[in-house]
């Protein structure tokens, strides 16, 4: 599942909160396929996200971050040891296509 269920949601809330995220997990995807000469990172990726698609408005942080560790797990992207300052002035990593 790509929704991490941690209210504890059940029936058709659960459902649609998991089709939300898969399709999120797709969209995040789709953008490092269209960029795939570049590395990104969740930030860049949520903020473009937001400014290119209404439906992802609103949509937190996390819930980006959430689809950088879906993605991840599939052995889908990959870390790399690129890294830039986050808009919490802390480092954060780039991230690329898997080879």
């Amino acid at each position: 599942m790509s929704y991490f269920n941690t209210n504890n949601e059940s029936g058709e809330t659960l459902s649609e909160s998991n089709a939300k995220a898969l399709s999120q997990d797709e969209e995040v995807l789709r953008l490092f396929r269209v960029f795939d000469a570049l590395t990104v990172n969740p930030e860049t990726i949520h903020k473009h996200l937001q400014d290119t698609n209404a439906k992802y408005k609103n949509v937190p942080l996390t819930s980006t971050r959430r689809s950088f560790s879906n993605l991840y797990n599939r052995g889908l992207i990959e870390k790399t040891n690129q890294m830039v300052t986050g808009s919490y002035g802390k480092k954060i990593h780039n991230w690329r296509l898997s080879k």
